[in-house]
């Protein structure tokens, strides 16, 4: 037969408070270290990347630059007009909602920006990546596979992030998962309209 628990004193409960706000403050920290390590794991392997998966010339501050798409095309960024660049991976479940958002914007405007979807991790299957773009309705997004130098560009610490650029290529928007009322803003901000 179980021994029956002490009964709740105040003070056990004040000593159950702090136990368990140390434990999450445990946890927290834990995580935020997992979260810093993981990046700069991502960052530095970005970085170490060569080959056929560079897509990127490197690019000065505000000024235009080329990409190559993943079916090999070269795609200046931005041409003349706003440019959308989504940061994601195909295995990323949280940016399916930005990628979504994105793609919403894109249809209600007839596609008047350019949309370049930037893949972060240059060894995903192309089979992984289909599958996202086909989950989230094949929006005419131009898909390139970056070797760290749009996210060192662009600063972009977090899956999931927008950067809205201006036709000179200065970046006037970014977010996380923004939701299409604010990407709108943005491209009108940067002269889609």
């Amino acid at each position: 037969m179980p021994t029956p628990s002490p009964p709740r004193t105040p003070a056990r409960m004040r000593r159950i408070v702090v136990i368990a706000v140390s434990a999450a403050a445990v946890v927290a920290l834990f995580g935020g270290l997992f979260a810093v390590a993981a990046t700069r794991a991502h960052r530095a392997r970005g970085a170490a990347t060569t080959g056929a998966a560079n897509s990127v010339a490197a690019p000065q501050s505000g000024s235009a630059f080329t990409v190559r798409t993943v079916t090999g095309a070269q795609l200046r960024v931005p041409a003349g007009k706003p440019t959308v660049l989504f940061f994601f991976t195909g295995e990323c479940g949280s940016c399916y909602t930005g990628a979504k958002n994105l793609a919403t914007v894109l249809a209600s405007t007839g596609s008047r920006a350019d949309a370049v979807a930037v893949e972060l991790d240059p060894s995903e299957p192309a089979d992984i990546l289909n599958q996202f773009l086909a989950a989230v309705g094949k929006p005419p997004f131009s898909v390139v596979r970056d070797d760290g130098s749009l996210l060192r560009r662009f600063h972009v610490d977090a899956l999931g992030t927008t950067v809205v650029v201006d036709s000179t290529g200065q970046p006037i928007f970014r977010g996380v998962d923004p939701p299409p009322a604010q990407i709108l803003q943005a491209l009108t901000a940067a002269g889609m309209a």
